[in-house]
């Protein structure tokens, strides 16, 4: 289980160090028990989503966004496929891309996702995928690998209180996730498109399955809209 250590965390460890005048070594000692983290990080490391989410709850914690929550702004994530393409096509390209079955999802609006102590989590588990059509006994519990970013969220309860709520924070829209197969997995039904998460009603965690931009990017894709 691996996510790319790109530009946008360890930017983001550099930003926290230098506005908190804490040393990369401390950093890494009291985020993730690792004096060495974020030299690793330059010579090219990997870590795994699971060290990602404690260096962004540390960073947090101490009054930072989190890694690629601040300045600037989230890219815009990918339009839903094009009408008319189903979950089961996408998903043969995939395998054929991949040279094995692998499930990819990718949020297109920003997600709230809980562990099973309902903890904040950045990574969603099989489980929710199960709204997409997904058999959670066909695939991995957690990905195995994650291209993903986070960023604070905020809103206003509805009428007739319309107060502020507490900032939180999401897991945000474009990040992907990728599942390894248990045997021969079935495509789903349909599109492969809906909504997976905490705050679906809100608009949160809109998701698609085996996303085709991440193989050939269309930035005219047409967006079909559904409702939560």
């Amino acid at each position: 289980m691996e996510v790319a250590a790109g530009g946008s965390l360890l930017g983001s460890i550099s930003e926290f160090c230098r506005r908190t005048g804490m040393a990369e070594s401390t950093f890494g000692r009291r985020a993730v028990n690792d004096g060495k983290f974020v030299s690793r990080l330059r010579d090219g490391a990997r870590v795994t989503p699971e060290t990602l989410q404690r260096v962004n709850l540390f960073m947090v914690k101490h009054g930072a966004p989190g890694a690629g929550g601040g300045p600037p702004p989230p890219p815009r994530p990918p339009a839903p496929p094009r009408a008319g393409t189903s979950a089961a096509e996408r998903y043969q390209r995939y395998r054929q891309a991949a040279r094995r079955p692998v499930l990819a999802v990718t949020l297109l609006s920003d997600g709230f996702f809980f562990d099973d102590y309902l903890r904040t989590s950045f990574i969603p588990s099989i489980e929710d995928l199960v709204p997409l059509g997904v058999d959670p006994a066909e695939w991995s519990s957690r990905p195995f690998q994650a291209f993903t970013d986070v960023r604070r969220v905020f809103g206003f309860d509805g009428e007739p209180v319309n107060l502020p709520r507490p900032h939180r924070l999401a897991v945000a829209a474009g990040s992907a996730f990728l599942f390894e197969a248990r045997g021969e997995p079935r495509a789903p039904e349909g599109t492969g498109i809906g909504w997976i998460g905490d705050g679906r009603r809100e608009g949160y965690g809109r998701a698609v399955l085996w996303h085709p931009f991440h193989l050939e990017p269309d930035p005219g894709s047409a967006i079909a809209e559904d409702p939560p």
